[in-house]
C-alpha cells in the first residue's frame, strides 16, 4: 500500500475486528486480575502471568493508534 493512499472501508472493517477480537480477552484478563488485587485475593503468580499480557496490551493499543491516526489522516 503506497503511503498517501488511504485504505478501503473493507480493510479498515477488518482491522478494527482483528483488533477487538484479539483485545478482548486480554482486557478481561487484566480487568479479572485488577480485581483480585484490589480484593486482595490475587496470587504472585496471577500477578505474574498478568504483567507480560499487560505489555503486550500497551504496545497493541499503541499499535492501534496509530493505524487510527494513519486512517484520519
Amino acid at each position: 500500500m503506497e503511503k498517501n493512499k488511504q485504505p478501503s472501508f473493507v480493510a479498515i472493517v477488518a482491522q478494527m475486528v482483528l483488533f477487538v477480537v484479539l483485545g478482548t480477552p486480554m482486557v478481561a484478563y487484566l480487568w479479572e486480575i485488577v480485581n483480585k488485587m484490589l480484593s486482595f485475593s490475587a496470587t504472585p503468580t496471577q500477578m505474574l502471568l498478568g504483567l507480560p499480557v499487560l505489555i503486550v496490551f500497551i504496545a497493541f493499543v499503541t499499535i492501534l493508534t496509530s493505524r487510527i491516526r494513519k486512517w484520519i489522516a
